[in-house]
């Protein structure tokens, strides 16, 4: 399968995806169960910020952008 221009638009965004995926499965436990770090404000999601998860999509995004 041949990646044309259009197509190498959306990798960065399918990547990004799911690098979000990945985290929302690991930050909990890390978080909670292990106590690897503690979120102070607290978040929607086992008191995981929303902020946390825009930034790995953003980060990764950028990324992907830069080096893919």
């Amino acid at each position: 399968m041949r990646l044309d221009a259009v197509g190498l638009r959306w990798v960065p965004v399918l990547a990004a995806c799911l690098m979000v995926i990945w985290d929302l499965s690991m930050d909990p436990l890390r978080a909670t169960v292990e106590g690897r770090w503690i979120w102070t404000d607290g978040g929607v999601h086992f008191g995981v910020p929303k902020l946390n998860y825009l930034g790995w999509f953003v980060v990764t995004w950028l990324m992907f952008r830069v080096f893919a």
